[in-house]
């Protein structure tokens, strides 16, 4: 089955990115044409809980500004089978 190319409307994507910014699972950067979103720790937390991934998001874990760091790696290593 071949995929089809889906196209999400301007307003549909700025909705979208709203409720997730509201929601705490990003952070907007800049404005206008330039603006670009980040995941939160909050977010980072919540893929740690939907894979399993052994990093302490308890507050005794890494520093929020480590977090990013820590899933990233501890994904890989699921991905190439090393956990």
């Amino acid at each position: 089955m071949s995929e089809r190319p889906t196209h999400v409307g301007q307003v549909t994507a700025s909705h979208d990115l709203k409720q997730l910014q509201t929601s705490g699972l990003l952070a907007g950067r800049g404005d206008g044409r330039s603006r670009s979103y980040v995941g939160t720790p909050a977010l980072l937390r919540r893929v740690v809980e939907l894979f399993t991934l052994p990093v302490d998001v308890s507050g005794d874990g890494p520093a929020d500004s480590d977090l990013p760091n820590a899933v990233i790696a501890e994904l890989a290593a699921k991905v190439h089978g090393q956990t």
